[in-house]
């Protein structure tokens, strides 16, 4: 049991902050979830307007704004930069493994607390998805927490007097502010681990006792208040909201392939059998290794196991049925997988106690492989902030500074929203595909920014992707510019363009 005794919750959560804090600001904005999250952020900020997400000032309504909120929040407590934007993102990961140890302490007990949370910590997926700008961490955050309410709830019981009703009441109300607060991160994705709930408490037989209590009909309606308290106002405001927030976020990603989210088998698996194989590491070769062992001696496997166990169940049900939904869906992402890490988490944690607890070798070989993968996961944390990457808009804006002032840029066919944080005063983003991603507020044409460039007086900074340079400088000087061509990057040119009657722009040989 040495070995159990060093690695209690405190201490895998303290090894979490650590992993989730170190190196966390020192990378540059990544486009294109990175660059677009902090421009709305910074819009919310400028603005004062934190019902309507905005990018590049336009209504953008893929996704509600509690993850804008947040990275807004952290701008503003620590200063206009990448530290202050992705600090949140480390507090939902510190918050989502504290939430996954106490669930398995409640579930089982103190060995399998401390186990859990650091498997969720030094898993490859949520590792990573604590260090980039995307809603799925938050909403990792929230499922996890509806889960322990859940638990908490139901672990009371409703023999306890007034004092136990009242605890229930009050763990039903977390869990209802915790789907409501799921519903504020990603929309209706919440929805999909409900069921869980409710099969396990069928296979208990406590479904028609719990939808008798008012704290279940409690929960819905506090989850229900909070999800129109953002969407109410935005389908009565802005016409068109409602149509496209269904085909968004319902349409689009269950049926419809025209958002180009991985669709089809291919994308199922582009997008997912990474996440599955590499993702896992390094516990999935522990799992393999155990499937195994456990084949060869099949009497080993413990008596207890499967749905007999109401945590057992829940954690089964947590994983066997979100799981297709995300598998057959038409939109799928990488990282739409992160909250079934949690429970991925907790039956590692749960195993691997009891196969610790089980063996009387010394544990100090295995302490030091997690070690090492721990500096491993950092080193790749920071090296990622030296290497650079072609899409990083730090990077991007060094490249412009050493050419042209911070001024409007015009984006052709590449996103730049992240130049916001780097001191740029505004972007206009246009497209010059026919068939483009189709968000709520449409991205200008090529043509429609030309035609309004060629009215302005003084210069035009534009990039555009360096393949396409050719064609867009003749666009642009059909619609009565004069372009000369910056230093290019690596893969992106830079057009300074005026009005012809102007005259050749200045610095165009630069």
């Amino acid at each position: 049991m040495r070995e159990l005794r060093l690695r209690p919750l405190p201490l895998a959560l303290a090894l979490t902050a650590v992993l989730g804090l170190a190196f966390q600001g020192s990378r540059g904005l990544w486009e294109p979830d990175e660059g677009r999250n902090v421009n709305i952020a910074l819009g919310m900020l400028s603005t004062a307007d934190w019902l309507v997400p905005r990018l590049n000032g336009q209504p953008y309504l893929d996704k509600p704004p509690l993850h804008y909120w947040s990275v807004a929040a952290g701008i503003e407590l620590l200063g206009r930069n990448e530290w202050g934007a992705r600090v949140p993102q480390a507090l939902f990961f510190l918050g989502t493994a504290a939430l996954i140890g106490a669930l398995a302490g409640r579930m089982w007990g103190r060995a399998e607390a401390g186990l859990a949370a650091l498997v969720y910590a030094t898993t490859l997926t949520p590792f990573v998805a604590a260090n980039v700008l995307t809603p799925d961490t938050p909403l990792a955050a929230c499922t996890v927490l509806l889960y322990y309410a859940y638990w908490r709830a139901e672990e009371t019981g409703t023999g306890a007097g007034a004092p136990g009703r009242l605890a229930r009441w009050g763990w039903w109300l977390a869990a209802g502010a915790a789907a409501g607060l799921g519903l504020l991160t990603k929309g209706p994705a919440i929805l999909v681990f409900l069921p869980p709930l409710l099969v396990h408490l069928l296979l208990r037989r406590r479904l028609g006792a719990v939808l008798r209590e008012p704290g279940v009909w409690t929960a819905a309606a506090v989850a229900l208040l909070l999800g129109t308290a953002w969407y109410g106002p935005v389908l009565s405001t802005l016409p068109g909201a409602s149509a496209y927030l269904f085909d968004n976020q319902v349409v689009g990603r269950l049926v419809s392939a025209h958002y180009e989210r991985h669709p089809g088998w291919k994308g199922m698996l582009e997008a997912y059998l990474p996440v599955l194989t590499v993702g896992t590491l390094p516990w999935s070769p522990w799992w393999c290794w155990l499937a195994l062992r456990f084949s060869r001696k099949p009497q080993r496997k413990p008596a207890e196991a499967g749905l007999a166990d109401p945590g057992h169940a829940l954690v089964l049900l947590w994983l066997a049925l979100p799981l297709p939904v995300f598998l057959f869906a038409s939109s799928r992402l990488p990282l739409y997988l992160l909250p079934l890490f949690a429970p991925f988490s907790l039956a590692t944690g749960r195993v691997l106690a009891r196969a610790v607890a089980g063996s009387r070798r010394d544990g100090t070989r295995w302490r030091a492989a997690v070690a090492a993968w721990c500096l491993l996961l950092l080193g790749l944390k920071g090296s990622a902030a030296w290497l650079g990457h072609h899409r990083d808009d730090r990077g991007r804006a060094l490249w412009l500074r050493s050419q042209v002032p911070p001024e409007e840029i015009v984006a052709v066919d590449v996103q730049l929203n992240g130049l916001l944080l780097y001191g740029y005063p505004s972007l206009l983003w246009v497209t010059s595909s026919p068939d483009p991603y189709p968000l709520f507020s449409p991205l200008p044409t090529l043509d429609q920014a030309a035609r309004r460039l060629a009215t302005d007086n003084g210069r035009s900074v534009i990039v555009v992707p360096r393949h396409k340079v050719g064609w867009t400088r003749e666009r642009l000087e059909d619609a009565g510019l004069s372009c000369g061509e910056g230093r290019p990057s690596e893969r992106l040119a830079l057009l300074l363009c005026e009005p012809a009657v102007q005259g050749l722009p200045a610095g165009g040989g630069a």
